[in-house]
C-alpha cells in the first residue's frame, strides 16, 4: 500500500473513538451552569475573584437573577410563574400554590445521607419534620448562625451630651430627644424606623420588650402569650401591645423617629438615609458588615424597662427563610450539590473570608484570621454574599455536617472573624441580652389558612402603622379598627389552630 492509500477501517475506528473520548472528556470537564435567585447581589459575579475561586472549587459557572430588598418577593414570583431559567430560589415563602402548581421539586431523591451530611442532618431533623408536605421535602431552611441584632446607639452622641443608658421609657425618650435637640438644623432623629413589611414588625422590637411583649422578628401572628392552665392568647391583641403602641405613637407624633418610615422600602435605603449619614442616633441593627457608619463610635444599649411591666425577652429566630429547587431546572441534582459546597468549611471559608493568601494570610485556633487589607476589595467586613447564599447567613461555620443533632451543631457554631475590625462575638452576646429561645410556633404552618395568614399580616402591618402615625386623639379608636380587622381576617380560627397544636404536642 502507498502512502497516499485510505486508512484502514481499523485505524479510522481509532481515530473515532479518540476524537469521540476527548469530547466526552471535554464535556465532562465542563462546569455546569447554576442560576440562583437571590436579592441585593450588587457583586459583578463575572469578574469577582471570590466567585471565580468558588466556580473552580465547585466546577460550576454561577450566574444570578437579583431583586432590590424591597421587591424580592414580587419578583421572584414574577420568575416563578413566568418559569424562568433559575435553578436554585432563596427567599421563598411557603404558599402552598408552589407545590399544588408544580412550580418546586421534592428534593428527597436527590440529597442522601452519604453525599449531602448538611441537608440531609438539616431537613430531616425533628425540629424542621412539619416543614414536608406530603412527607416530601420541598424547602432548605434557610438557618443563621444566632441572632445578632443589637440596638446599636452613637455612643459618641451620649458622650457628648453626658447621657447614661436609659433604665425606663421615660428615660429612653428622653434620649431620643437629646439627640433630635443635637441638630440645630432639625434634622436628626433619635430613633430610625424600618418601612413596609417584616422589617416594620422587627425594627419595634426593642419597645414590645420593655413592654412584657414577647414577640418574634417577622410572624408576630404566631406569637403568645401562654398561660398556666395552657390557654394561647396572641400577643398582638394583648393590653401589653396597646401599650407599646400607643408609646411610639407619641414618639411619631413628637418627631423622635423617622416620620417617613412607611414609604422606606428596605433596611438599606433606611440605613444609607439615617444612621449611617449620621441623622439617626439609635437603630436595631444587624452586625453584618455591610452597613458601615463613618467617624462613629458605637455602642449597644441595654435592655429597659417600661413602667408598670416586666421586661421580657424576644423570641429568637434561627431560620430566615427557605430555598427551594425550581421544576424548570435541567441539573436539580447539581443544584443540591451545590448547595451542599456552600455549606462546606471550604466555601465558608471563602464567602467569609475570601481566598487564602490574597485576602486573608492566616487563621488562628480560634477562627481570627489576619486580613491582607490592601487586597480586600469590599466595603463590608464580610463579604457581601456570606449571608443568604446557600443557608441564612454564618460569618463562620454550621457544623451541622458534623454533629447528630441540631441542637449539638447550633452549640458548636464557629465565629469567624478578622483580628481587626471583628467584634462578631460580642454582638451576639449583646444580642442575646435583648432576645432568647426561638418561639414554638415558628416552623408550625397550616397551607389551609394561608388566606387567613397573609389577611393577618395585612391587618398587623396596616393596623400597626395607622395606630403608630393618628393622632393621638384618634389612638383607642385606631386600636378598635385593628381588632376588628383581626377578626374579621379570621383571627379566631387562626388562634384555635395553634391550641390545638399546642395540646397535641407541646403541652
Amino acid at each position: 500500500m502507498t502512502a497516499n492509500s485510505s486508512l484502514k477501517p481499523f485505524h479510522l475506528l481509532v481515530i473515532v473513538l479518540v476524537i469521540l473520548s476527548l469530547t466526552l472528556t471535554s464535556a465532562q470537564d465542563a462546569p455546569t451552569e447554576i442560576t440562583v435567585f437571590r436579592g441585593g447581589v450588587t457583586i459583578d459575579w463575572d469578574n469577582d475573584p471570590i466567585i471565580l475561586e468558588l466556580e473552580r472549587q465547585a466546577r460550576v459557572d454561577v450566574k444570578f437573577v437579583t431583586a432590590g430588598w424591597g421587591d424580592i418577593g414580587q419578583v421572584r414570583n414574577l420568575a416563578l410563574a413566568s418559569e424562568e431559567d433559575i435553578d436554585i430560589y432563596h427567599h421563598m415563602d411557603l404558599s402552598p400554590q408552589w407545590i399544588e402548581d408544580e412550580v418546586i421539586i421534592a428534593l428527597d431523591d436527590y440529597i442522601n445521607a452519604d453525599d449531602h451530611p448538611y441537608l440531609y442532618n438539616l431537613v430531616h431533623s425533628d425540629r424542621y419534620s412539619s416543614m414536608k408536605r406530603d412527607g416530601k421535602v420541598y424547602y432548605v431552611p434557610m438557618v443563621a448562625e444566632g441572632f445578632d441584632w443589637v440596638f446599636l446607639v452613637r455612643q459618641d452622641w451620649m458622650d457628648e451630651l453626658g447621657l447614661d443608658y436609659p433604665t425606663n421609657e421615660v428615660e429612653f425618650r428622653e434620649l431620643l430627644q437629646a439627640f433630635k435637640d443635637r441638630d440645630p438644623d432639625g434634622r436628626t432623629v433619635g430613633w430610625q424606623l424600618e418601612g413596609t413589611g417584616g422589617g416594620f414588625r422587627r425594627t419595634m422590637l426593642p419597645v414590645f420588650t420593655a413592654f412584657g411583649v414577647p414577640t418574634s422578628f417577622f410572624d408576630q401572628e404566631k406569637n403568645f402569650y401562654i398561660s398556666e392552665d395552657g390557654n394561647l392568647e396572641p400577643i398582638v391583641t394583648s393590653s401589653n401591645i396597646k401599650a407599646a403602641l400607643e408609646y411610639m405613637n407619641g414618639l411619631y407624633a413628637d418627631g423622635l423617629v423617622n416620620t417617613d418610615f412607611p414609604t422606606i422600602r428596605s433596611f438599606p435605603d433606611l440605613s444609607e438615609r439615617y444612621i449611617q449619614a449620621g441623622k439617626a442616633g439609635l437603630s436595631w441593627f444587624p452586625n453584618s458588615g455591610n452597613f458601615p457608619i463613618p467617624n462613629a463610635e458605637l455602642g449597644f444599649l441595654p435592655p429597659f424597662t417600661a413602667t408598670g411591666f416586666e421586661f421580657t425577652r424576644s423570641e429568637g429566630v434561627v431560620n430566615n427563610g427557605w430555598i427551594s429547587v425550581s421544576a424548570v431546572s435541567d441539573t436539580p441534582q447539581a443544584a443540591v450539590d451545590f448547595l451542599e459546597y456552600l455549606n462546606s468549611r471550604e466555601a465558608r471559608k471563602l464567602l467569609s473570608a475570601g481566598i487564602e493568601g490574597v485576602h486573608y494570610s492566616s487563621f488562628d485556633e480560634n477562627g481570627n484570621f489576619e486580613r491582607i487589607e490592601e487586597n480586600w476589595p469590599y466595603e463590608s467586613t464580610y463579604y457581601p454574599l456570606w449571608f443568604y447564599f446557600g443557608q441564612g447567613g454564618a460569618r463562620g461555620v454550621i457544623p451541622i455536617a458534623e454533629y447528630d443533632t441540631l441542637d449539638e451543631a447550633f452549640a458548636n457554631v464557629e465565629i469567624w472573624e478578622p483580628t481587626v475590625g471583628g467584634g462578631l462575638r460580642d454582638t451576639l452576646v449583646a444580642s442575646a441580652l435583648w432576645t432568647g429561645d426561638s418561639m414554638p410556633f415558628q416552623f408550625v404552618e397550616f397551607p389551609e389558612l394561608n388566606d387567613i395568614k397573609v389577611a393577618l399580616g395585612d391587618a398587623l402591618l396596616t393596623g400597626w402603622t395607622e395606630m403608630i402615625t393618628a393622632d393621638p386623639a384618634n389612638f383607642e379608636a385606631e386600636w378598635q379598627e385593628f381588632l376588628d380587622e383581626w377578626q374579621a381576617a379570621g383571627g379566631d380560627e387562626w388562634v384555635a389552630a395553634y391550641q390545638a397544636y399546642y395540646d397535641e404536642h407541646l403541652r
